[in-house]
């Protein structure tokens, strides 16, 4: 079973390190950002890709929080652990220190953790991290030295993979492959998505792409 998490910020070209809110902010950062990938080709390409909609629910929000909220409240039994595609700038797995990931509930969920909450619950058994350029993410963002239980990394002509490493609520170890490639070196499968999570950032996405998480829901729940 997969699950489809989307980032709004996957589809520009230049995404801030830190939040913009003023009116002169985010009217700069509509200047200086480039949509490289429209809604609708992204659709496109997943159905190209083997994903199948037919089935799918999609919610979309501005916190990416509320995708393990939204898990939590429409995945069955069946649905997991899933393997996740998650489609994003940004791997979404900081703010975490512990190998025991119970001792996560001591911090707030946030839209840089909540990922592994979800590890912490078991709802994933894989995650595949679809990024706009491979070799920023593994050889110059320095994202990858924020993932505390993150470990061999093998660096492959099109794709990257390690293992997290962790325990779960129970305290039980576990080992999950997470692999790091770019759209087009998706394999072409069969992927029924009951879920869809698609979220906007705001203020980490220029104003000119405000609308493109519900469009994106609209667009893969009409694809039924």
């Amino acid at each position: 079973m997969y699950l489809l998490d989307i980032d709004v910020d996957f589809l520009v070209t230049y995404v801030p390190q830190l939040k913009r809110t003023g009116e002169h902010e985010l009217e700069q950062l509509d200047k200086s950002s480039h949509v490289w990938l429209s809604p609708e080709n992204l659709v496109m390409t997943l159905k190209e890709k083997g994903f199948d909609f037919r089935k799918t629910k999609a919610f979309s929000f501005d916190n990416h929080k509320e995708s393990f909220q939204t898990w939590q409240q429409y995945c069955q039994p069946a649905d997991i652990p899933a393997c996740l595609i998650h489609i994003d700038n940004h791997h979404d797995l900081y703010d975490c220190q512990h190998y025991n990931l119970r001792k996560m509930t001591e911090r707030k969920l946030g839209c840089a953790n909540y990922l592994w909450y979800a590890l912490m619950y078991d709802y994933l058994s894989e995650i595949i991290w679809v990024v706009p350029s491979l070799d920023q993410v593994v050889h110059n963002s320095g994202q990858l030295n924020f993932i505390h239980n993150f470990h061999d990394l093998q660096d492959k002509n099109h794709e990257a993979q390690g293992r997290l490493i962790f325990k779960n609520y129970h305290g039980e170890p576990r080992e999950i492959p997470l692999i790091i490639c770019e759209l087009q070196q998706l394999p072409v499968k069969n992927r029924p998505v009951p879920i869809a999570t698609i979220a906007q950032s705001r203020g980490y996405t220029p104003p000119k792409t405000f609308s493109y998480a519900h469009y994106l829901a609209r667009l893969i729940n009409d694809s039924s």
